[in-house]
């Protein structure tokens, strides 16, 4: 088992905005999350309504707490029990060795840490993360865990608390800006609706527009967001009626989903429908990617029917402007990502468009091409570099070979897998790796690929002590 010294478990990523309306939640939280019986305090509420925001609000308050720090665990890429489990440990930095599998190493790290783990994303594998969850809480007397999930996790000794919109005004209170002012909807619209637009201010005037922002969104953080993001070229009467005509239009396709879900949904496709074609393009098929991406890739995985590759970033640049996608550099590397319900609503724009299959084929060869450019370099004098870019780019590594199997291209499996073993070695992915070998090896593939392939799988069964097979 290979982890990391407890002064380094800090994962949390930094906050450039401030998180208003939830005072009084924060502090109630806080005090719960230290103190819940069970060790187990699970956020819930429907999409775009600030659990992730919250739930690390109150990490970062209580951080001081846990003498082995506080881990971030975000679960929007994971797709089962297996790739459930590396998540939580490459989080809390434990390695799989051949002498200790995952399971083992990772509750024996963490059977006598004092620590807060957060896990984002709960709610698309929610039992095998309730039965992960459970099963480190037995065995981990320390360990405090905070979720967020649309529903709760429904095992012993949890706490739900669930996270509301904010506050709307009432009708009339359009009439009193001095009042209006006090309400928390209202202050997130305006505070970044300010970031494109200063100087406005809250009038008599406008006050009513406002408060039709805030009702037609029931105070959904994500809602407010997006619409404050128009201000920069439209009135806000104009934001205001837009959204009034897209959301009356999308409230009687579903009797059976909850009104507060066709708002955020309303929102979404409101804002879709202002992008320019070009945008809605390079939107849904970014929509490829899973844990983000570089301005490069967009430009190799979007670029098709007339947009250029550095149209690809313009159009970026734009969908950034309209809090559509987020831009976050570190360690001097930018990159950019959907909020986890843009990026579902931008798969069924994709799945919807015909396109997938060809942008899907696009975003697999750039991952493998990735990879073969990486495998010298992992040995050389920036390998630190290449190792952290690669570790970002996991997800979208992973998805690659996905998407390669699915279509029983064993070729790009085997060229990737190849490329990588040894990163994948070091990064404690054995098993991981050998599940994607496997079908492709048994598939038709050229000799180089296929020799490729080979080397690694004898490596990796080798390494995880399955020495004949590793011979075969």
């Amino acid at each position: 088992m290979e982890a990391m010294t407890p002064k380094q478990l800090l994962n949390l990523p930094a906050t450039r905005i401030t998180l208003v309306g939830r005072s009084a939640e924060l502090d109630s939280l806080a005090g719960q999350a230290l103190n819940v019986p069970g060790r187990l305090l699970t956020l819930t509420g429907p999409g775009g309504v600030g659990k992730t925001s919250l739930a690390l609000a109150v990490a970062r308050r209580i951080s001081p707490e846990f003498a082995a720090g506080v881990c971030l665990a975000d679960l929007s890429a994971v797709t089962g029990e297996e790739t459930l489990r590396l998540a939580v440990a490459n989080a809390v930095g434990v390695r799989e060795s051949a002498e200790r599998p995952l399971k083992e190493a990772l509750l024996s790290f963490l059977r006598d840490v004092e620590m807060l783990l957060v896990v984002d994303n709960c709610e698309h594998v929610i039992d095998t993360c309730a039965a992960l969850i459970d099963e480190l809480l037995a065995g981990c007397a320390r360990l405090r865990i905070l979720a967020t999930s649309r529903e709760a996790l429904r095992i012993s000794g949890e706490v739900t608390y669930t996270v509301d919109p904010l506050p709307i005004p009432s009708a009339e209170l359009s009439e009193s800006p001095a009042a209006l002012v006090e309400n928390a909807s209202v202050e997130l619209f305006l505070e970044r609706a300010r970031a494109v637009r200063p100087g406005l201010k809250l009038t008599a005037r406008n006050s009513g527009a406002i408060t039709e922002i805030c009702r037609r969104l029931e105070g959904i953080p994500l809602g407010l967001e997006l619409a404050a993001s128009q201000a920069a070229g439209l009135s806000l009467d104009a934001i205001a009626g837009r959204l009034g005509e897209s959301f009356d239009l999308l409230m009687g396709r579903s009797r059976l989903r909850p009104r507060r879900q066709q708002t955020l949904r309303a929102t979404l496709e409101w804002s879709h429908d202002l992008l320019s074609p070009p945008e809605q393009a390079v939107f849904r098929r970014l929509a490829a990617f899973a844990g983000g991406w570089t301005a490069e890739a967009a430009r190799f995985v979007c670029e098709a029917e007339g947009i250029e590759g550095e149209s690809v970033v313009d159009q970026l640049a734009g969908l950034v402007e309209k809090s559509l996608a987020v831009f976050e550099e570190r360690d001097g590397t930018a990159r950019y990502r959907f909020l986890e319900p843009v990026r579902q609503y931008a798969q069924g724009r994709l799945a919807a468009s015909g396109e997938s299959g060809a942008v899907r084929t696009r975003h697999c060869a750039f991952f493998v091409s990735l990879a073969e450019e990486a495998e010298p370099e992992i040995h050389r004098a920036q390998q630190g570099v290449w190792m952290r870019r690669l570790d970002r780019d996991f997800d979208n590594l992973r998805t690659a070979v996905r998407t390669a199997n699915t279509r029983s291209d064993a070729e790009s499996v085997l060229r990737l897998t190849g490329a990588l073993w040894w990163y994948l070695w070091v990064r404690g992915h054995l098993r991981e790796a050998v599940e994607w070998l496997e079908p492709a090896l048994d598939r038709e593939a050229q000799m180089p690929a296929r020799t490729a392939g080979l080397r690694a799988a004898a490596m990796l069964l080798g390494s995880l002590g399955r020495s004949g097979e590793a011979t075969a």
